[in-house]
């Protein structure tokens, strides 16, 4: 994310600066159909910031996983834990 927003700081686009971490890894990896973008019918994991995400230093509010909301409250090297249905 940070390279992302670091690329869109010093010229490329923010529309091609989000491609880059969302639907092109996607589509090289021929998973376009499932992930990358928001569609119906695709994996819809979503995150939520504080900001435009392609600012540097914008930080995750919220990160919903399979309609999950989840939250960090073990900051340190534990996982996430689920909190609430979105």
């Amino acid at each position: 994310m940070f390279e992302a927003a670091k690329a869109v700081h010093y010229g490329l686009p923010p529309h091609r600066g989000l491609a880059s971490i969302t639907s092109n890894p996607a589509r090289i990896m021929w998973m376009d159909n499932q992930i990358g973008s928001i569609e119906v019918g695709k994996d819809g994991d979503i995150v939520i910031w504080d900001r435009d995400p392609m600012t540097i230093g914008a930080q995750a509010l919220k990160v919903i996983i399979n309609g999950l909301v989840m939250e960090d409250l073990n900051p340190g090297n534990d996982p996430p834990r689920e909190v609430t249905r979105a």
